[in-house]
């Protein structure tokens, strides 16, 4: 029996494909902690990010534009937002509502009824989700949002 001496060029790994862009919007996004991470957590997995930053504050807006200048940001209040609109795809919603007034993040007792509608924002854009094949969501929770009343009317159950 006689073995046949084959040469062999070294193997080149496989072309790693390219994958589509991670599409993610950050709303409430302040001065951009959470964008932070999300984008290094991103470069860590080798993959890009289209991020659309939203917040109704311009100084929010100017300082996250600052950390990130390379985000598309919006600085408008999310009620005249459509999702729809804004985005084909989405597959990562991060959210940070406000919490200092319909929470004791203050140090005290909830103050307003109203602050804690913007929370009801990321149901919204949740709600969207066939549209936009949404994947994901991060979502600040405040701990307080189970006893804040009234709230049974919305979800059919008492809290706790």
């Amino acid at each position: 029996m006689t073995s046949a001496m084959i040469s062999c060029a070294p193997v080149k790994p496989a072309r790693q494909l390219a994958l589509p862009p991670f599409e993610v919007a950050d709303l409430f996004c302040g001065g951009g902690g959470t964008s932070t991470g999300i984008l290094r957590a991103a470069r860590r997995l080798n993959r890009t990010v289209n991020l659309l930053a939203i917040n109704h504050w311009p100084a929010a807006i100017a300082a996250h534009s600052l950390n990130h200048p390379h985000v598309r940001h919006l600085c408008e209040s999310l009620d005249n937002l459509d999702p729809r609109k804004l985005v084909k795809r989405l597959h990562l919603l991060a959210a940070s509502p406000e919490c200092t007034h319909h929470s004791n993040a203050r140090g005290g007792k909830p103050r307003s009824e109203q602050s804690r509608a913007t929370a009801w924002h990321v149901l919204r854009w949740a709600e969207a989700v066939p549209a936009l094949e949404l994947r994901h969501i991060l979502d600040y929770y405040v701990f307080h949002w189970n006893s804040f009343r009234p709230t049974e009317h919305m979800t059919g159950r008492g809290a706790g």
